[in-house]
C-alpha cells in the first residue's frame, strides 16, 4: 500500500490508522481527519483525527509520523455506495459506473482498470466529459470538493 503525504489530506478525508504498536484498537479502522497545523514543519506540525464514532480520537504529534502511519482507503464499490453513488450498468460494454447528480450534473465514476500492485483504478467523468483517474477515498473526496464545492459524505454521517 502507498504512503500518504498529509500535503494531499484535507480536514473531512477518510483514512486508516496503520500503527500496530501505539493504536492497535484503531487498525484499519476508518478515520476523519479533523484537525492539522504547522504543515510546513513538518516536526512540529499536528494532525488530529476522530474514528467515525466519535468514541477515539489520535492526535499525531508530527506530521511526518501521518505519512508512516496513516495509510489511504482504497476506492471500492461499496465505499462508492456509502459516499451515495448508485450503482448502474452502462450498455456501452457492460461498464458498472456508481452515479450522482449534484445541481443538474452528472457525476460517474468507473472501474477502469488495475494498477501493477492489483489496485483498482476509476475513471471519472462529469456529463461525458473525462477528469481523471482516482485510487484511494480520499482523492475522490478532494476531485469532487474542488469540482462541485461539495463534501462527500458517508451515508450514515449527513
Amino acid at each position: 500500500m502507498n504512503e500518504m503525504e498529509a500535503k494531499n489530506i484535507r480536514i473531512g478525508n477518510y483514512v486508516w490508522v496503520d500503527n500496530k504498536e501505539h493504536h492497535f484498537k484503531l487498525l484499519n479502522k476508518t478515520m476523519v481527519v479533523c484537525g492539522m497545523d504547522k504543515l510546513c514543519d513538518s516536526e512540529k506540525g499536528r494532525v488530529q483525527m476522530n474514528h467515525l464514532n466519535n468514541k477515539e480520537n489520535i492526535t499525531l504529534p508530527a506530521v511526518a509520523q501521518f505519512d508512516k502511519y496513516i495509510k489511504p482507503i482504497p476506492l471500492n464499490e461499496d465505499w462508492l455506495k456509502d459516499l451515495g453513488f448508485e450503482y448502474r450498468l452502462e450498455n456501452a460494454g457492460n461498464l458498472p459506473c456508481y452515479k450522482m447528480n449534484i445541481r443538474g450534473n452528472l457525476y460517474t465514476v468507473a472501474r477502469w482498470g488495475t494498477d501493477k500492485h492489483n489496485l483498482a483504478e476509476w475513471q471519472m467523468w462529469i456529463e461525458s466529459r473525462d477528469v481523471c483517474k482516482v485510487q484511494y477515498v480520499h482523492e475522490l473526496q478532494n476531485l469532487f470538493f474542488a469540482i462541485t464545492r461539495t463534501e462527500l459524505q458517508l451515508k450514515n454521517e449527513s
